[in-house]
């Protein structure tokens, strides 16, 4: 029962991955650390509830469809299976609606790998590996470096998308 950290723009209470996620509701599943209050749409910025929000307009709630690829239930007639049905879900929301701050980002790495993050609750389920399918046009700061460097050092895989922007890589340098 590996402990994966999924750092996205949260997750439904979807009932394929419910009993996936730590904590086991959408609400209860890790921490949201969407700072920016109208990006965030729940009003208050950084908080417990991690639930995905959806965008201004159509949301693709890619954050639940991340984590159904990764983790959703098996043998149950609903939705997909995921890549391991056993797999528990760390929930670290870090976009909202407008995307993200990678001030956000490096808070929710240090805090799913364990570290403490200042202002935020003890991460009781650290996890061993980090999904970050992101995109962005820009280089990544000597701090999100170091943050990921940490979890690296700790033994934690981190896999992260590249050319998610439907851009060449390449070109991203």
């Amino acid at each position: 029962d590996i402990v994966v950290g999924l750092l996205d723009t949260g997750i439904t209470n979807h009932v394929d991955l419910r009993s996936n996620l730590v904590g086991h509701t959408a609400p209860l599943s890790g921490y949201d650390f969407v700072s920016n209050i109208t990006s965030a749409r729940d009003g208050d910025g950084r908080d417990n509830d991690p639930t995905d929000q959806g965008t201004l307009d159509a949301s693709n709630w890619h954050g639940t469809h991340v984590a159904g690829i990764i983790a959703a239930s098996s043998n149950n007639k609903l939705g997909i299976t995921g890549v391991n049905w056993q797999a528990q879900l760390l929930n670290a929301r870090i976009m909202g609606a407008n995307g993200g701050y990678t001030s956000d980002l490096i808070d929710a790495i240090y805090w799913t790998i364990g570290e403490p993050v200042i202002n935020t609750p003890v991460n009781t389920h650290p996890a061993k590996i980090l999904n970050l399918s992101l995109g962005g046009r820009s280089i990544g700061s000597s701090q999100l470096q170091k943050a990921i460097d940490t979890a690296v050092n700790k033994g934690v895989v981190v896999v992260v998308a590249a050319g998610n922007s439907a851009t060449d890589v390449s070109t991203q340098l």
